[in-house]
């Protein structure tokens, strides 16, 4: 005999509970009263983002949109959409000041500064870094948490979706079911958000549960898929294993092959391991290809300055 299912309405159902779907759901509800996040993961943890450093990008206000905008263009050889990456920029900032009021703690120095890490080979980009470094994603996992329950957002853990529920050629729900018990869910929706992730892998993340459900719903439902050729791959170096690289590259880190080599050179002349993490895999796996593996993360090369501020802390 197979389980009844469990039936849900909302105004708004946001599949996905990472950082992304909390701040959807969030802004959901300043505009209608019953708003939903359902997750395949337990409910409060967070998505990826809570594996994350909880640090932010920021375009501070003295510095130009379409300045950053030239510099991510030439970083990226192109490869990005300017009128999306600069309204995104221009929003940073506000998001940042949110969360600040939320109760997020970047590192600011005895003056009260913020204090900001160089990005890979960027001159205007700036990386700022929640404090204690390496303690951000799970605090702002609970911060994002806390507000959602002061909101009264609802939300459901353990929820696999298989499929969205159309009504001719608008999405109004979707159906499921509870990964530990098995039961059936049906969830009935006025609008639903999709926010989850379209898969990828990244070694030092073992928790990584990025299957691509997010894109293959989209897909089910008859939306038309772009850009799956950018899906995030990084490499882990041998020995590796603690979340540091984007702050430990601008400060002198380097990957160095099996014969001792700094060989992101021969990949990336001008940037070399500062250069965008996906140009670094394509290297490491040219290297290994090549016999010159393992790949190692090499450390000594770091200024003071980048030891005393990565050196991981035990507080928080």
């Amino acid at each position: 005999m197979s389980a009844k299912p469990f039936v849900f309405d909302t105004d708004v159902l946001i599949i996905g509970g990472g950082f992304s779907g909390s701040w959807a759901a969030l802004t959901a509800r300043q505009h209608v009263e019953n708003v939903l996040i359902v997750d395949k993961g337990p409910r409060d943890w967070g998505g990826l983002g809570g594996m994350s450093g909880g640090d932010m990008i920021v375009k501070q206000p003295e510095f130009a949109a379409k300045d950053l905008v030239e510099e991510l263009v030439y970083y990226y050889d192109g490869l990005c959409e300017q009128d999306v990456l600069e309204e995104i920029l221009n929003q940073s900032y506000e998001r940042f000041k949110d969360y600040e009021k939320m109760g997020h703690e970047f590192a600011r120095d005895d003056s009260g500064r913020l204090m900001s890490i160089p990005q890979r080979g960027l001159e205007l980009m700036r990386y700022y870094f929640y404090h204690p470094y390496g303690k951000g994603g799970a605090h702002t996992t609970q911060i994002l948490n806390a507000e959602l329950q002061r909101l009264n957002v609802q939300r459901i853990g353990r929820i696999e979706i298989t499929d969205l529920v159309k009504d001719g050629d608008a999405v109004s729900g979707a159906v499921g079911f509870h990964a530990q018990s098995g039961t059936p869910c049906l969830f009935r929706a006025k609008a639903v958000i999709l926010a989850a992730h379209n898969g990828g892998w990244k070694g030092s993340y073992l928790l990584n549960t990025c299957a691509g459900e997010g894109a293959a719903l989209a897909y089910g439902a008859g939306a038309s898929l772009r850009n799956m050729e950018f899906i995030e791959n990084w490499n882990v170096p041998k020995l590796f294993a603690w979340e540091g690289q984007t702050g430990m590259l601008p400060y002198g880190a380097r990957f160095l092959n099996g014969e001792g080599e700094d060989f992101m050179r021969r990949y990336s002349p001008k940037l070399g391991a500062k250069a965008d993490p996906h140009y670094n895999v394509r290297g490491m796996a040219f290297e290994v290809r090549a016999g010159r593996g393992p790949i190692y993360f090499d450390t000594s090369t770091m200024s003071p300055e980048g030891v005393e501020i990565m050196t991981p802390t035990a507080a928080g």
